[in-house]
């Protein structure tokens, strides 16, 4: 069945096509259609008399305009002639091999030879009900049939094989900044209160400075600067707070999380950053312009004055901050950068007692309780402790095994700081915690080669094979807690886990599993728990197979959905034969073939719309609550899904 988008692509193309020359080179179809599909250039070639290197615009627009106004019926068989390699009306298993080998290679799946022969034998054997060695159009209907969807998906391939790759856009593009924000003040309407009220304070704190100076008969730019100073006070004062984790900690585990947005806690810290960043801009420029109104030469007011000296100082340190803070260091792995340069800070807070005479006052509560945030870290950090194995895994992450200290006390879903003397003396990187507090012994992270502390790290994995060549020592500090520590005041919860961001669940379920087997204190009031996991690259599946099949075999009340995705190629469409394959083989088998496991990998993005009427459905009545952790592009999406369904959300981001 054609989608209205299908129809929409379909009418573009024509109308493209129909001012065109007669005879167009691939590289004037490039954005058009796909040039590059397997598929797509079968059609293009059908349309060129010089073996596709140019396609006939009459004929390429007959295509598309018989594919606009065919039947259903007649859809399917131009998808089918499609794949029916040497066009002789018929599908011979060796063709089903190729396309299965194609489309695997988009998913970047790597299969052995026997399970290739294994998966294509298993759809042909389905397929070819007379049993004389082809399949027909007639055959592969008539096996399809059952399955509407993947008989629509089939049939759309004459379609979708044509439409360009686009580069992914932002699930959350064209939406609102208002509009995103509605989802988070439903989840937390105190927020808004507490935004309101900070909005409120700077304003009050500008206006009482800029209107004491104006009545002391100074100038605009004064009573600017003057204002903005005001100001810098107050959220150089707040901007310590959203990252004593301690602190942040303590909040979460009382009734005060409900009044104050601890979740939010990371992203405040990162708006008083941005906000301290443009006033600390606004006030040294409205300085200049008043400098420059003097009868002193600028460069000597700024050079030869406290207060020129310590805001240059002020304003370069912070800038050195701010940028080594943005989104687009720390995606590129450079998250020393990030910390190294975050330790500024010290220099940013000593140059602003010097600089202002009365930011003292305003730092006197804020850095008693940091000093003592301090004091109460470093004595909980754990001495070294021994190192039981490190393990590099498949997709660049690494296993890192630690013997458990008898003080660490955790929960499910915290995260802790490592320093590992063996890469660096004196970072500290902070991990979630994927083993389960019922594990007395060890206590486990996967980390993800993301930077250099982390690339080192899996290349010694790497050269020590699992066991150290000789005792290995770390230092922890934590554990802290997150959003996800809440999960068992939830009824009913979906967790949906990115890549690695599946890692704040793994503790989590192991913990589930092991209350469920008996083992330690059960802190489980939930009635039904739903966990998404999406990956790029089947391999990265492997990290948590043994988890995942205990599992499945410790779920026979149906307590836990499990719902597997492979996301490696956006358009799911393209692989309508490989759907039909692996559905097939999972019919027949019992298990993926992916992953060995009981429920079967959906290939390409799921259908958020669809699974949250499905929960809405299920759970009519009861209040369900979602935990993403991963790409925060996805996570606005699923947070305005959410907001509409009435379901409570919470996310992390790494």
């Amino acid at each position: 069945m054609r989608r209205p988008s299908d129809t929409a692509f379909l009418e573009e193309v024509a109308a493209r096509l129909r001012d065109a020359a007669s005879e167009l080179p691939l590289s004037a179809l490039e954005g058009v259609v796909d040039t590059t599909h397997p598929i797509a250039q079968r059609v293009l070639r059908s349309v060129s008399l010089d073996g596709g290197q140019h396609a006939q615009r009459d004929a390429l627009l007959a295509r598309i305009e018989e594919l606009l106004t065919c039947s259903e019926h007649a859809l399917l068989r131009r998808a089918f002639d499609l794949h029916d390699l040497d066009g002789n009306g018929t599908l011979q298993e060796a063709e089903v091999q190729e396309i299965l080998t194609d489309s695997l290679r988009g998913y970047k799946v790597m299969l052995t030879t026997r399970e290739l022969e294994q998966l294509s034998h298993t759809l042909f054997s389905r397929c070819d009900r007379d049993q004389n060695g082809v399949i027909t159009l007639d055959e592969l209907a008539s096996v399809l049939a059952p399955y509407p969807a993947l008989r629509d998906q089939m049939a759309r391939t004459a379609i979708t094989c044509l439409q360009p790759r686009r580069a992914g856009s932002t699930p959350s593009s064209g939406i609102s900044t208002l509009e995103r924000l509605r989802p988070v003040i439903n989840n937390h309407p105190l927020l808004l209160v507490v935004g309101l009220v900070y909005l409120l304070v700077n304003g009050l704190l500008f206006w009482q400075a800029a209107s004491h100076y104006a009545a002391l008969g100074s100038n605009l730019s004064i009573q600017i600067a003057r204002g903005s100073a005001a100001c810098i006070h107050f959220n150089g004062a707040l901007i310590l707070l959203p990252v004593m984790r301690h602190f942040v900690s303590w909040i979460r585990n009382t009734r005060l999380r409900h009044l104050l947005p601890v979740d939010q806690n990371l992203s405040l810290h990162r708006l008083l950053g941005h906000v301290l960043f443009g006033l600390g801009l606004v006030h040294t420029g409205a300085h200049l312009h008043n400098y420059s109104t003097l009868s002193q030469a600028l460069m000597a007011s700024l050079t030869t004055t406290q207060a020129g000296i310590t805001g240059l100082l002020l304003l370069g340190c912070f800038m050195v901050m701010w940028v080594c803070a943005l989104d687009f260091v720390r995606s590129r792995g450079a998250f020393e950068v990030f910390f190294l340069s975050h330790l500024l800070f010290v220099a940013w807070f000593g140059l602003m007692l010097f600089h202002s005479p009365v930011f003292w006052k305003w730092m006197l509560v804020p850095g008693a309780m940091f000093l003592v945030e301090t004091i109460v870290r470093h004595r909980r950090r754990n001495p070294e402790v021994p190192v039981v194995s490190t393990m590099a895994l498949s997709s660049g992450v690494t296993r890192l095994t630690i013997a458990r200290p008898k003080e660490l006390t955790y929960s499910a879903g915290d995260y802790l700081f490592v320093r590992d003397p063996r890469l660096a003396r004196h970072e500290w990187h902070p991990f979630t915690i994927t083993s389960c507090p019922e594990n007395q012994d060890t206590v486990e992270l996967h980390i993800r080669s993301r930077g250099n502390w982390t690339r080192r790290l899996h290349e010694l994995a790497q050269s020590e094979a699992g066991q150290p060549d000789e005792p290995a020592l770390v230092c922890l500090d934590g554990p802290y807690g997150t959003p996800s520590a809440h999960i068992y005041a939830s009824t009913n919860v979906v967790l949906i886990g990115a890549g690695i961001g599946v890692t704040p669940f793994i503790s989590i379920l192991q913990s589930m599993h092991a209350q469920r087997q008996g083992v330690g204190k059960s802190t489980m009031p939930l009635k039904r728990v739903h966990f998404l996991w999406l990956n790029r690259t089947h391999r990265a599946f492997e990290w948590f197979t043994d988890l995942l099949v205990a599992l499945e075999s410790d779920n026979a009340d149906g307590f836990l959905d499990i719902g597997i995705y492979l996301t490696g190629v956006k358009d799911s469409d393209r692989v309508s034969m490989l759907d039909i394959a692996m559905l097939f083989h999972h019919e027949q088998t019992g298990r993926d073939l992916l992953t060995g496991l009981g429920h079967r990998t959906t290939l390409g993005r799921p259908d958020w719309e669809a699974l949250f009427a499905d929960w809405r459905t299920e759970h009519q009545g009861e209040s369900v609550d979602v935990y993403f952790c991963g790409p925060l592009a996805l996570g606005r999406a699923l947070r305005q899904q959410a907001f509409d369904s009435g379901f409570g959300f919470h996310m992390e981001r790494f």
